[in-house]
């Protein structure tokens, strides 16, 4: 990563972006034809995309900025000077957080972020069923959450 490599990088984008938008859609479309109520999308670069507008709601998964450097750099192979390259190609945490409708500190201990996960999902849950029933019993598809994952 870094300036000299930045026309290599909008090249592979080209070529991997397609092909992961096609597996999504094809996710996406074969949750529908389950029947499923919801579908949970796991997308690094949300916003980097622009890709919030294909979701009914948006939680980010974050963590505070010295958690998170210190999770990231835990990784093999992970320095600093990467780290900090990543984060300058990466829309700020800040404005993550102030896009989400929801956001999951995955600083607090592991079951009160479950529990928060959990209440969410049953909240979407129960807000598709709602939605299912006031269409005057019309068979309407569930809603599409993606989850913005942040060195969680």
């Amino acid at each position: 990563v870094g300036e000299a490599n930045t026309a290599n990088l909008r090249r592979l984008e080209g070529i991997v972006f397609p092909l992961v938008d096609e597996a999504r859609d094809a996710f996406i479309r074969g949750a529908e034809a389950r029947g499923e109520p919801l579908v949970v999308l796991d997308i690094p670069l949300l916003f980097e995309r622009g890709s919030e507008a294909l979701c009914d709601s948006v939680v980010v998964v974050s963590a505070s900025p010295e958690q998170q450097r210190e999770r990231v750099l835990a990784r093999p192979g992970m320095t600093a000077a990467k780290f900090e390259a990543i984060l300058a190609k990466q829309v700020p945490d800040a404005t993550k957080r102030a896009k989400a409708d929801l956001v999951l500190d995955t600083g607090l201990p592991l079951p009160e972020t479950r529990a928060a996960v959990e209440a969410f999902v049953r909240g979407c849950s129960d807000k598709v069923e709602h939605e299912r029933h006031s269409r005057w019993g019309s068979s309407g598809w569930g809603a599409t959450v993606a989850i913005a994952a942040l060195g969680s």
